[in-house]
């Protein structure tokens, strides 16, 4: 008895995992291999410590924004604000200047503890240059996307970052994938 609890244990454990690993490869937004490889030269340093801590996070993104030139914050903000609020290409450019000219406001938006407890759970199962907090937020824009409440709460120099619109349609919930269910 004691046995076939452990192996029921065991297969719940695998079906949660695999049932994860389909949510999450839903929840991703369906680059081009131009824009995949793009992507990968935007990641930041891979991050070496076992144990991820918030602080870790908001060290790692705060070296990441102040080194990065101003083109490759743009291109990161671009891809960002683009899948994580399906937005057209030259709003999302649009946004990502604002972007790049407000460094200090996009670094305060992940000191949020709702943005920093996702990726520290999203490291956790990766390995290599894969455990780096930018490859996180571009593989699940959508899920982050409250990095941006600080632009359009309080937008720089007064002009509307956002409509509500976007800023809604952004906050809505993913998108569940259509199918029978695997249970």
């Amino acid at each position: 008895m004691y046995l076939r609890g452990r192996r029921n244990v065991k297969i719940r454990e695998e079906q949660a995992a695999a049932e994860a690993d389909a949510r999450e490869a839903d929840e991703r937004p369906s680059y081009s291999p131009e824009e995949e490889r793009e992507i990968q030269q935007l990641w930041s340093e891979p991050i070496a410590e076992k144990e991820i801590e918030e602080l870790t996070i908001t060290s790692n993104i705060n070296q990441y924004i102040d080194s990065c030139k101003p083109e490759k914050l743009k291109a990161f903000a671009y891809h960002f604000l683009k899948q994580g609020f399906e937005l057209k290409n030259e709003r999302a450019i649009q946004l990502a200047e604002i972007v790049a000219q407000n460094r200090d406001r996009l670094k305060g938006g992940f000191y949020n503890t709702r943005i920093r407890q996702p990726i520290i759970a999203h490291l956790a199962n990766r390995q290599g240059s894969e455990r780096n907090v930018a490859a996180v937020v571009l593989s699940q824009p959508k899920k982050f996307v409250d990095v941006f409440e600080n632009f359009f709460k309080r937008p720089p120099g007064g002009k509307p970052f956002l409509s509500p619109e976007e800023w809604e349609h952004g906050k809505m919930p993913l998108k569940r994938r259509s199918g029978p269910s695997t249970i």
